[in-house]
């Protein structure tokens, strides 16, 4: 049964417990984008910087999903509220946003059957799979959920691809995924990425304040490819102008 938001619900605690890798090497805490799942529809609420937790209301009689994405793209941290459960505190994690971000583009279309099934017995079966909880053939496992014939067999291991960079820009370069290594490029040599999973693959060269994005298709047969553009504003401003962005997200908590 579903239930519409004049019904009842039921208050959670929501947590980002991981460290974002461009958060340890900046040493600078990041605004985040929380989507989740309430009833028929996604919702986004912004965290302020350094902002870890937020209380919400959820239907309790369903499974919602949650994805935190840092600076609004990019990796999200994830996890889900479960009907079934007697926990009030949701714990979103690195190794769970795979799988959150895939459920929630679900869901834009299909709400019904993401609502009704058991995160943490899919999420157990991604890890029988990925140890990183990425790199899962997403679009195989999503047309099971949609069908309703989600098993052990929906969750097979995705296509992997060896990306090569030429005339990157010299210094180290920290991968935001915490289970792809980042690398040490320089100038005039090859830089091989190996094994690289589908998607949005992105680096950061603090030193130089570059961002590397490589876009790494679905398809074997389809090549990569990548651009560098200026990394986010947060880690380019003065640590003056970053304290006054702090104390005023404070503020509001």
């Amino acid at each position: 049964m579903l239930y519409s938001s004049c019904e009842p619900g039921i208050w959670v605690e929501v947590v980002i417990t991981d460290d974002h890798p461009w958060e340890a090497a900046s040493g600078r805490r990041f605004w985040y984008t929380l989507v989740y799942q309430r009833d028929q529809e996604l919702e986004h609420v912004q965290l302020g910087i350094g902002v870890r937790r937020i209380r919400l209301m959820v239907p309790y009689a369903q499974t919602v999903v949650f994805a935190a994405y840092p600076l609004g793209t990019g990796l999200p941290f994830g996890g889900a509220y479960h009907a079934s459960k007697n926990r009030r505190e949701v714990k979103l994690t690195a190794k769970k946003g795979p799988l959150a971000e895939a459920l929630l583009h679900i869901a834009k279309v299909w709400p019904d059957p993401v609502s009704s099934l058991s995160f943490e017995k899919l999420y157990n079966q991604v890890l029988t799979i990925s140890t990183s909880g990425g790199g899962i053939d997403w679009n195989y496992m999503a047309k099971d959920v949609v069908k309703g014939t989600l098993s052990e067999e929906s969750v097979r291991k995705g296509s992997t691809l060896d990306v090569h960079l030429l005339e990157l820009p010299q210094g180290f370069w920290k991968c935001e995924s915490p289970f792809v290594d980042s690398f040490y490029a320089f100038s005039d040599y090859q830089i091989d990425l190996q094994s690289l999973p589908a998607g949005i693959i992105r680096y950061v060269n603090l030193d130089y304040g570059l961002e590397l994005r490589v876009i790494v298709p679905d398809e074997e047969e389809e090549d990569a490819f990548w651009h560098v553009v200026a990394m986010d504003t947060i880690l380019m401003i003065s640590d003056a102008a970053y304290q006054e962005l702090l104390e005023k997200s404070r503020g509001f908590t």
